[in-house]
């Protein structure tokens, strides 16, 4: 990319393609290591793009994570009344939890979230919104 734009920059300039010299006599650098930074830059502008699209979504998940206190019955039981889980869906999220660690279980904005999230953790069970 940057060799296109020094190849332009040579040709507005009346200069052949294998200078790079322009007009004030300067030299521009014929190894340059800035496609490792443009890279890396473009990485962490999407990373940024990424969490402020983030934040500006309406919806979030409420994920549980696993433990070795509740119990596969209190946590399917939690997930029926709590989440409105259909008791299937909330054994599938229990094993899904007890396998991978955690589980994203309903999603919904901030608001709808949080007094579920809060009744989850009220019953001993590790919960958080993301």
């Amino acid at each position: 990319m940057l060799a296109g734009a020094a190849d332009q920059l040579g040709h507005r300039q009346g200069i052949g393609s294998g200078d790079l010299r322009n007009t004030d006599r300067t030299m521009l650098p014929l190894s340059f290591t800035a496609p490792k930074v443009l890279l890396m830059s473009t990485v962490t502008e999407e990373a940024v793009l990424e969490e402020i699209v983030r934040k500006q979504t309406s919806l979030r998940e409420i994920v549980v994570h696993n433990d070795d206190v509740n119990t596969f019955d209190h946590v399917i039981e939690s997930l029926v009344r709590i989440c409105e889980h259909d008791p299937i869906q909330a054994e599938q999220c229990a094993w899904i939890v007890h396998y991978n660690g955690k589980c994203a279980v309903k999603r919904g904005s901030f608001d709808q979230l949080e007094p579920r999230c809060t009744a989850l953790l009220d019953r001993g069970i590790s919960a958080e919104i993301l």
